[in-house]
């Protein structure tokens, strides 16, 4: 025997399902407005930060730069004092050697040795001076009457070799001035790879004469050049 029991539908006795549709909205709404100042709040509240953050900023880099002020200060001092102290080294240096005697103290051998370094240093930068002048007084003497026996002179090096370094050095520092000394005179400068230096001179008549100048330092090629100059 077979029993038939009506099926009734379950009853929803939550707060929810109590209030009536007018009111379930309102609660929605509610709910979404706090969330939404919650929202606002935060956001609020962020820029704030990024305000704070901001306003540090600046008083940072102020911070920043008078560090990096302070150190270049520092710098400064530094270089003045070391300047200074080059300065009496150098004062103290020319004394001794004026004097012609090195200086005595406990290390007086290494001083002996650092006079005699610095003696030997000084005669080297006479020394160098001295050539340097004695080839500029040879141009000057020569001046514009290079072409009062001459006709035309050309000079032959290597632009690499190393027995042209003199002429290419004379080259360098008074090939100009003689030019402007003697701006119609035909003074040539024949460069080719592997070449002996070498000074040709042509004299009147088509006479030439050359000397070999290899090896020669600028000095040395000056005085040739003068030397063929005078001859007639």
């Amino acid at each position: 025997m077979t029993s038939c029991v009506e099926s009734r539908p379950r009853v929803d006795t939550s707060a929810a399902s109590l209030q009536d549709p007018q009111e379930q909205t309102e609660i929605r709404e509610r709910r979404s407005e706090e969330r939404e100042e919650e929202r606002t709040e935060q956001r609020r509240k962020e820029e704030e930060r990024v305000g704070e953050r901001e306003e540090e900023r600046p008083e940072q880099r102020r911070k920043e730069e008078e560090r990096v002020g302070e150190r270049e200060e520092e710098r400064t001092e530094q270089r003045r004092k070391e300047e200074e102290r080059v300065g009496e080294w150098g004062r103290e240096e020319r004394e001794e050697i004026r004097g012609g005697v090195p200086p005595l103290g406990p290390l007086w051998s290494a001083q002996v040795s650092i006079w005699t370094v610095r003696q030997a240093h000084y005669a080297c930068a006479e020394l160098l001076s001295f050539t340097a002048n004695m080839a500029a007084s040879v141009v000057r003497t020569l001046g514009s009457s290079l072409g009062r026996n001459l006709r035309e002179v050309r000079l032959h090096l290597s632009q690499s070799c190393a027995g042209s370094q003199g002429a290419r050095d004379f080259v360098e520092q008074h090939y100009v001035s003689l030019k402007k000394s003697n701006p119609q005179f035909p003074f040539l400068i024949r460069e080719c790879s592997g070449v002996r230096a070498t000074l040709w001179a042509r004299y009147g008549h088509g006479r030439e004469a050359s000397v070999s100048v290899e090896n020669m330092s600028c000095d040395q090629v000056a005085a040739t050049l003068s030397t063929l100059a005078h001859s007639q």
